[in-house]
Formats: C-alpha cells, structure tokens, sequence
C-alpha cells in the first residue's frame, strides 16, 4: 500500500482486500489538464439506481483522464492529498470535474472517498513521528493480514473518533458525494476482540455506533452525505444500522486475489460465498443497494461473477485486487 516514489514499496503479502496504493511510479496529474470531454446533465442517480460502478483507490492521481472519460454512474476513489507526500493535490478540483462528468444515462457521476475506518496508516496525514503499537495506546495492533503501515486501532476511541471527524471534514471540503468505508469487520481481529474484551466492550456494537456517530456529524454538515460499507455485513444486525448506511459493498464474494502472486480468479470457497449472499441479502430486502467488487480476469470467471451478481440483484464490479486502474472487464452492456 505504498505511493511510489512518495511511500515504501508494497509489502508482498496476500491480504483481506485492498490498500490505497501505488504499483507504478510517476509524478501526480494536475487536475487542471483533465478534460471534461462529456458533461453529465439533470444531475446524478440516487445510489438505489447505479447501474455501473467502479473502483481505484491506487495510481488515480497518476492519471485521472480515464475515470472521466468513463461512463460509470458512481467512482470510488482514494483522497490524494490525505497522503503525507501528496498534501499539495487539488483533490477538490479532481472531485468536482469528475462529477461533472457524464454516467451512462447521461447524468452526473457520484464520486465516493475511500476511508479506512478501522485502521490507522502511517501514510496518512494524521500519522505522529513516533507512533506504534500501543503508543498511543488505541493503536492495537499489525494488520493481521501482513500488510505493512497498517494498525488494527480501537475504533471507539476517542482519540480514534477525533481523528475521523477531522478526515470527514477535509472530505466534505473537497466536495466528495460520501465515503466508502473500509475495515468494518476490525472487530472480528484479535488484537482489536483482545481489547474490547479487555475494556468491557462489545466491538461489534462499538463499530455499529461509530459508523452512526460519523453519519451524524457528516450529516451535520452535508445533508444526504453517502455512507457505504464494504464487507462486515453482520453489522446489518445491529440497532438502526440499516437506516443509517446508504449502500453495502462486499469484497471476494465469488473470486479474491493476493498483494503479490496471484492478483485475482482465486475462487471463494463456497461456503463462504454463501454466507456472503445470505448477509448481503438482508441490506438488499431492507432497499439499501448491494455493490459487489471481485477480482478475475479469466473470462469464465469474470462472466460468472456477473451473471451471478445480476442473478441475486447485486452491482457487480471485476478487476484486479491492485486496483491501480479501470477494469479492462466492465459490466455487460456498460
């Protein structure tokens, strides 16, 4: 999950999903040279009508061109400048041209920022010289999957909390749609169960109620702001969850891929999916829209995991776990 030159190379691991990063090297676009080639007009789908979606949260900024020269309905892109070499990126500006941008009915494009919400990275803005595993204290642990700069956190920390409210804010003023929110499943990790256990917490509940905390303050200040989850879906189970989130992604639902190695067309065991599908099924009865993002590249693989996402009533996106650029695979008919 390494910005290169800016940040440390990607450490070879095989991981829950993926980091905003850099695959490549290359010096930042200036938003200003991107062309809107095709205004969007009448304004953007809700997110209960986004056909088409898609998903980089690496290389973006190396060039942005591709995303609005794109007819999706909704982008998920990472916020450059919350990077601690690329502070100086007009991330606002981006943003504001790819809104303008047309989707494929014509309109305008929703444009999500990708937030890690259980885990603190040492890439960030916010990240203190000095800081590591229990220093300060509510940094919990290593990533559990290996993945380098990344700290497992106690997510109801208010130091925690504080952090995120100032990251919503610098999101808000670059005039994001909402957030795509990472790690929502941070509670099922040791480090972090060992440490709620431990301060008499259910992490469950802890998560369920920050997400809810964020919304309001959000809220506060853009009204209809966007709250979308990825993956934790078993939070649906939690008091007024469903009425506060917008949308429900999911990761691997059918084919997964490693930092290193194999980059899709892993298959998911099928036990797993199914546990995936049933979870998913209760965003999708209560009307809350299901986003589904594999990673394939064989046909057979990536013709499967759309007709299957179609099948169930979920939005499917197939690419590469790096998530460095568009898919080279987009939705039938897109």
């Amino acid at each position: 999950m390494r910005w290169i030159p800016f940040l440390l190379a990607l450490l070879a691991a095989c991981g829950d999903g993926p980091r905003p990063a850099s695959s490549g090297s290359g010096d930042p676009v200036d938003p200003a040279t991107v062309t809107v080639k095709t205004v969007g007009t009448g304004g953007p789908l809700s997110l209960k009508s986004v056909v088409y979606w898609a998903y980089q949260i690496q290389d973006h900024y190396l060039d942005p061109q591709p995303l609005a020269d794109s007819h999706y309905d909704l982008l998920v892109i990472d916020q450059a400048r919350s990077i601690n070499d690329l502070t100086g990126y007009n991330d606002a500006l981006l943003v504001s041209k790819l809104q303008s941008s047309s989707n494929h009915v014509g309109g305008n494009k929703l444009v999500l920022c990708y937030v890690d919400i259980g885990q603190a990275e040492n890439f960030r803005w916010y990240w203190q010289q000095g800081w590591k595993v229990g220093n300060p204290a509510w940094i919990a642990g290593k990533d559990p999957d290996g993945w380098a700069g990344d700290f497992v956190v106690k997510f109801w920390a208010p130091e925690w909390k504080a952090i995120l409210k100032s990251y919503l804010d610098r999101i808000l003023a670059d005039g994001y749609d909402g957030i795509y929110m990472d790690w929502l499943e941070a509670f099922e990790f040791d480090a972090v169960a060992k440490a709620a256990a431990a301060e008499g917490k259910n992490g469950r509940a802890e998560m369920a109620a920050l997400v809810k905390e964020l919304a309001a303050y959000a809220r506060a200040k853009k009204a209809g702001f966007l709250f979308v989850g990825q993956n934790g879906a078993v939070l649906a189970g939690e008091p007024d969850y469903l009425s506060t989130v917008d949308g429900q992604a999911q990761e691997d639902t059918w084919f997964s891929g490693g930092a290193s190695g194999a980059q899709g067309d892993i298959a998911t065991k099928a036990a797993d999916t199914l546990e995936m599908i049933q979870a998913l099924n209760v965003f999708k009865t209560a009307g809350i829209p299901v986003f589904t993002c594999d990673y394939a590249f064989k046909a057979d693989h990536v013709s499967a995991c759309y007709t299957q996402a179609a099948a169930l009533g979920f939005v499917e996106y197939v690419t590469g776990v790096q998530l460095n650029r568009l898919t080279s695979t987009p939705p039938p008919g897109y």
